[in-house]
């Protein structure tokens, strides 16, 4: 039996890399046959901000080509990451050939506000498959608290695996020479280039471009606090799973982050990271860490105990594999490997 991880990113996007390649090589640990199947590595398809070019033409022509891949007989339990133009294969695969289906959402991707005009015509095509797709998957995995909320509305078997870190991956280097930066990609990121060319401080910013996901371990020991700051509370913003959180915790990062969503229920106040309610709040508490360098030091250990105790890939790995091998186990044969 194969447990088949099927995300349209690519492993340079955090989605894929953390809840597909990362959780596979997870569940193998347990002694299941796992295999990730990449629209983006596997079969060459555009992803993150260049997929809107994609035509619907193309999008057919890749769910052919998977379709042809996947269509086997071993019943293979599909593991479906977010729902998109790639969840069209599996799911008629699992109609076909009564494959089990686990749905895993980390992120939302729906309109902010969709409505259903006149009861039953929906705004978002993308939250109407949602609410189809979770009705029929055999499990549900939901990334935030907000996220499972909304996903037992429509199945009853709805877990919570936050994102998580690998915290062999993330540990931090005990170098003094830290500076804090500013790092991103995309069409916002360049909004943010262009304005600070006018700031009075830009002097005193250093803007680096988007990173190489195995990079960020020896970029993040060059800081000394992290920043989470959402500003707006929305939907998307309290759905996320903050990855960037828990690899700043994973590398002893003290985090100073908006009290909103995910981050308000990971983080004490005051004890392993500081949540800010406003932006003069915010500001106050980045500059108590500024100061004060034992406490910044030590809520910083706190992280690292928190993060390796609570939300490592190791930790979230596990619950994980327990999770689909009680609600599947008829068609689990992988021994039961314990760590």
């Amino acid at each position: 039996m194969k447990l088949i991880f099927i995300t349209r990113e690519g492993y340079n996007l955090g989605g894929a890399r953390i809840r597909c390649y990362n959780f596979a090589r997870e569940f193998s640990k347990y002694g299941v046959n796992t295999q990730v199947f990449s629209f983006a590595d596997n079969l060459g398809a555009i992803c993150g901000e260049r997929e809107s070019q994609m035509t619907f033409r193309e999008k057919i022509k890749y769910n052919i080509k998977a379709f042809n891949l996947l269509n086997v007989k071993d019943k293979s339990i599909f593991y479906m990451q977010r729902v998109n133009y790639h969840t069209l294969t599996p799911f008629l695969i699992s109609l076909l050939r009564k494959n089990k289906f686990i749905l895993d959402c980390d992120d939302w991707d729906i309109r902010e506000n969709p409505v259903y005009y006149l009861g039953f015509i929906p705004s978002s095509k993308i939250e109407f498959l949602t609410r189809l797709i979770a009705k029929y998957a055999d499990i549900c995995i939901a990334s935030s608290i907000f996220l499972k909320d909304y996903l037992l509305k429509f199945n009853k078997k709805v877990y919570y695996v936050p994102t998580g870190v690998d915290t062999d991956t993330f540990k931090p280097n005990k170098y003094k020479n830290i500076f804090l930066m500013l790092a991103g990609d995309g069409r916002r990121f360049e909004i943010i280039k262009e304005e600070l060319k006018s700031n009075p401080y830009k002097n005193r910013i250093k803007i680096d471009n988007w990173l190489y996901p195995d990079k960020i371990p020896d970029y993040l020991n060059s800081i000394d606090i992290g920043l989470l700051p959402l500003i707006q509370d929305t939907k998307l913003n309290r759905a996320k799973s903050p990855t960037k959180l828990f690899e700043y915790m994973a590398m002893e990062k003290c985090t100073v982050a908006t009290n909103t969503g995910e981050a308000s229920l990971i983080l004490e106040d005051g004890k392993d990271g500081f949540l800010a309610n406003d932006k003069k709040d915010f500001i106050n508490k980045i500059e108590i860490l500024i100061n004060d360098v034992g406490l910044r030091k030590k809520m910083g250990e706190n992280s690292r105990k928190k993060v390796e105790r609570e939300y490592s890939l190791k930790v979230l790995g596990k619950r994980l594999y327990e999770i689909v091998e009680k609600e599947l186990n008829q068609d689990f044969d992988a021994k039961n490997y314990h760590l």
